[in-house]
């Protein structure tokens, strides 16, 4: 029966949902449909494919958001360096898709981590996306909170480069799991051209067989609804009980974990030979740069003046119209709340 319920899955951005309650078991629709493919252009040609996501801050005037679009940072380079523009592939409301250049020069490029961001909000009349709040991000102190670590499930939403989809984008779910978040930094080398830099970074590595065009991807924590249920007074278990034929409605929580980097190469640690020489072999362990990289550049002196200033503008009465990629804005419920 289709009513109001309370959703409570996208991490701390809660919302009333007309719906009916089994959806709510389900992987939200804006894991999805927050996602963009990218392909970076050279002289006109495509030269290599991504990912990338739309993420969303509240302003202090009512019902606006700043809106970003986040990749990993080496996704803006192809084999010959940083390529001319980015391509950004979305789905329109009129049941196509359509595609939109962004100048590399636009995106602010994190200094030492792979993460890149662009404040563009696209049309939303025409457009159809959503943006996740940065609310529901699991920066360090939300890892630490809620005891996230090795185990916990994770998905992943973004290109399936074999089967991208002719008229619509198709974003795919990946399912795994944390294996580990290393106390030690790991090596990553950002990109594939020549003098590409190598850097050293404290990532989380997932279980979770990264592929081709799946850089840039947002990567989700799943948390089962129990994990915050407190234990009864003086401890003892606790146990889950139905009634009758009704079912316990809720998917959990998701929170935004990071940004996917790629698949982890055999590189030149292996004992057992199993790739046959191929250092580039993958793994099946996927390194993921933390959420928090993405939120020193949306926190960072750039973007926050350009969100103060589109303040000004709003509480002026006047409306600040996002005529090219340099700036992003938004209402919270056509982004967030549907």
């Amino acid at each position: 029966m289709i009513g109001v319920s309370l959703d409570t899955r996208m991490g701390a951005q809660h919302r009333w949902r007309m719906c009916e309650q089994s959806e709510l078991m389900r992987i939200p629709n804006e894991v999805r449909e927050c996602v963009a493919f990218l392909a970076t252009y050279r002289q006109g040609v495509p030269t290599s494919t991504s990912s990338g996501f739309f993420v969303c801050v509240p302003l202090r005037v009512p019902d606006r958001v700043a809106v970003y679009l986040v990749t990993a940072k080496h996704c803006l380079y192809d084999q010959s360096g940083l390529a001319e523009f980015v391509a950004v592939r979305l789905n329109t409301h009129a049941g196509v898709s359509e595609t939109v250049l962004i100048p590399t020069g636009l995106w602010i490029q994190h200094s030492v981590s792979d993460v890149a961001v662009v404040p563009w909000g696209p049309d939303q009349t025409h457009i159809k996306f959503r943006a996740l709040g940065v609310v529901s991000v699991a920066t360090e102190s939300i890892v630490a909170d809620k005891a996230i670590g090795p185990g916990d499930d994770v998905f992943v939403t973004g290109l399936l480069v074999h089967h991208p989809g002719q008229t619509r984008i198709m974003p795919i779910v990946r399912l795994g799991c944390i294996a580990a978040i290393p106390d030690d930094p790991v090596k990553l080398q950002l990109g594939k051209h020549i003098g590409a830099p190598i850097i050293d970074e404290k990532v989380v590595l997932v279980e979770a067989r990264s592929i081709g065009g799946i850089s840039g991807s947002p990567v989700f924590v799943h948390l089962p609804f129990w994990r915050d249920i407190a234990i009864p007074p003086g401890g003892g278990a606790l146990t889950f009980t139905g009634s009758g034929d009704v079912k316990a409605y809720s998917g959990g929580e998701h929170w935004l974990l990071g940004v996917m980097h790629g698949f982890y190469p055999v590189g030149v640690n292996d004992p057992d030979g199993v790739s046959a020489g191929n250092t580039a072999l993958n793994t099946g362990i996927a390194v993921v740069t933390p959420a928090d990289r993405m939120m020193d550049i949306i926190n960072g002196p750039e973007l926050s003046k350009k969100r103060e200033e589109m303040c000004v503008e709003l509480e002026k009465g006047q409306m600040p119209i996002p005529t090219s990629a340099s700036q992003g804005l938004g209402s919270t419920a056509d982004l967030c709340d549907k």
